[in-house]
């Protein structure tokens, strides 16, 4: 690809060529091949291939700018690492295109199945190229980027930070809260009463995995719309209620409104059900979505006998959830649900899915639904709220994927 040109294959200096240390098909390592030398070359690069099909090359801020034209094999080390890089160089000529994940060590582009790369071996090379070459990842320079956009603006559709904090737990790590939005944003967040409150995270945001939380609400017909992007150090329960608090106070400094909400939609995780409820005092409701997505993994995983047999036993399973699904009202909804348990027992799904773990404790499908799902989680029913709200978490998921895209991850 284009941006491969200027990798220094024999351009600047004698014998140079990039090696690509590790990939995660988004982001790449290039460093000089000349790795015994005198003096040693310093050139490195980070090459990014966009979510367009565009390819990216990052430069360090100092360190590392351009090759040392001077550099020189040294020893029969040095003579044979020059060979590799002449051959490597040919490689590129013919294998490299401009999506990194296609650009391997010459090892791996002579063998006929490429190897993969680890995620955490990517963040660590990510996270050392960052520190050492780019200088990026202190507190201090992430504390007056923050301090910049802190301010409300006059500007209904400018970004700023309404919650923000960068500093130290007790314990030394560090701290870092921060909320993204615009005042139209938290406005139209503030106007729509009925909305149910949504929240939703990923983890491939940054070089560090902090959690970055999308906050939004849906009207009756389960349309999503985004009012905030929270970026935290940790998904503990008391930071992401931090997080939902600044929020709410956002939105009801900027519309002068108060908006507790009565409902609040998320998935299966605690931190988001707990904090929505705890700041907006809304009963959570369950994703339908994640409700079918994990009963099928424990039947996938669990069920006895052929990949056809639990593939058949999923699908009765599926139209039982789709009964209680359908469920009218809350009342309604237990009924049925005695109903369905009653009839997998009966059909004997507890023996084709009982397991035991390394404890020694027997476990199955029905024992886990009661105890995980009806337990805990019941609140999947599209009847269970008394009105019409959206019965998943989907759209913020999506949004979520988008922001993870856009953010280059």
């Amino acid at each position: 690809g284009e941006a491969l040109k200027d990798l220094g294959s024999n351009t600047r200096c004698k014998g140079h060529c990039a090696r690509v240390r590790k990939s995660d098909g988004s982001h790449t390592l290039l460093r000089c091949r000349l790795h015994s030398s005198e003096p040693p070359c310093t050139w490195v690069r980070m090459l990014a291939s966009e979510h367009d099909g565009s390819t990216a090359l990052w430069s360090p801020v100092s360190a590392g700018r351009d090759h040392i034209s001077s550099s020189e094999p040294q020893g029969e080390r040095g003579v044979n690492s020059l060979e590799e890089r002449q051959r490597i160089e040919a490689a590129f000529e013919t294998t490299a295109h401009s999506l990194p994940k296609a650009v391997w060590r010459h090892r791996r582009l002579t063998s006929e199945h490429a190897m993969g790369v680890e995620l955490s071996d990517v963040q660590n090379v990510k996270r050392v190229f960052m520190r050492q070459r780019l200088n990026a990842t202190k507190l201090g320079d992430l504390e007056v980027a923050a301090a910049k956009h802190r301010t409300w603006p006059v500007d209904d559709s400018a970004g700023f930070f309404p919650t923000s904090f960068v500093g130290r737990e007790s314990d030394g790590k560090p701290k870092l809260t921060l909320l993204a939005t615009t005042r139209s944003l938290l406005r139209r967040f503030a106007n729509a009463k009925d909305a149910v409150v949504h929240a939703d995270g990923g983890f491939k945001y940054n070089l560090l995995g902090w959690p970055m939380t999308i906050l939004g609400g849906s009207n009756e017909a389960g349309e999503f719309f985004v009012a905030g992007l929270g970026l935290t150090s940790s998904m503990k329960p008391s930071h992401i209620q931090e997080l939902a608090q600044g929020f709410r106070n956002a939105a009801e400094r900027s519309s002068q409104q108060d908006c507790g909400r009565r409902f609040s939609m998320t998935d299966a995780e605690a931190a988001y059900r707990n904090a929505l409820a705890q700041v907006f005092g809304t009963e959570p409701l369950m994703c339908w979505f994640h409700v079918v997505s994990a009963c099928k993994q424990y039947i996938e995983a669990h069920g006895h006998g052929t990949v056809a047999d639990r593939a058949a036993l999923w699908s009765q399973i599926h139209k039982d959830l789709e009964v209680l699904h359908n469920a009218q009202n809350r009342l309604d909804f237990q009924s049925r649900c005695r109903a369905v348990l009653a009839g997998w027992r009966g059909a004997g799904v507890p023996e084709a899915t009982t397991w035991t773990d390394k404890q020694n404790r027997s476990h199955d499908f029905v024992k886990y639904f009661e105890g995980y799902w009806l337990a805990e989680r019941k609140e999947f029913a599209w009847g269970y709220s008394g009105q019409v709200t959206a019965t998943t978490n989907n759209q913020a998921e999506l949004a979520v994927k988008h922001t993870r895209r856009d953010a280059g991850g």
